[in-house]
């Protein structure tokens, strides 16, 4: 696990190519969030982490065998501070999965949502539902999956179905480089 408060890389959205994501076609997106936004009010409306636990909880998660099997291809976690803007980010890049995290938006719910962002690469879409879902489940509890779960139905969320079998992730991987073959 990677985890500094100041980035060491150069990100230039510009250079990454997301499986057949289109910005503008995020069409799940609110509704994510409004489901995402009940859950935290039953369960984490007051966690407020630490960077060194949630540096702590994100290398148990790395660890485990069950996120290894999931995503052979992530190489690391990096988590950073977040400061200077209100919102939190996540992305993957040369197979390490990153987090900016502001203050406000230190809890495991949303922690687990941008991890989300590094391990599926259709924005807010079937597969990041699918796998957000999946890792709530493992690394939250019952009560958060089933929450979450009935609250992207309700909302109609597309989440590639609600049983165990199809939840499990996908573990591909969609970003290409520019000029990369």
């Amino acid at each position: 696990m990677l985890m500094d408060s100041s980035p060491f890389w150069s990100w230039d959205e510009s250079s990454v190519t997301y499986g057949g994501y289109c910005p503008d076609a995020d069409l799940q997106m609110e509704d994510v969030y409004s489901a995402e936004e009940l859950t935290w009010l039953r369960f984490c409306h007051d966690e407020h982490l630490t960077l060194a636990e949630i540096g702590k909880w994100v290398a148990s998660i790395f660890a485990t065998v069950w996120f290894r099997n999931r995503y052979p291809r992530v190489r690391g976690i990096a988590v950073h501070d977040g400061r200077g803007s209100p919102n939190p980010r996540g992305w993957r890049d040369d197979d390490i999965c990153h987090m900016h995290l502001p203050r406000p938006t230190r809890h495991r719910l949303t922690i687990l949502h941008e991890l989300t962002h590094g391990l599926a690469f259709d924005a807010h879409g079937p597969e990041f539902c699918a796998n957000y879902l999946a890792l709530v489940k493992r690394f939250m509890g019952h009560d958060q999956w089933e929450d979450l779960r009935d609250n992207f139905v309700i909302l109609r969320i597309k989440h590639r179905g609600s049983n165990d079998r199809r939840d499990r992730v996908v573990g591909a991987s969609s970003v290409r480089l520019k000029g990369s073959s």
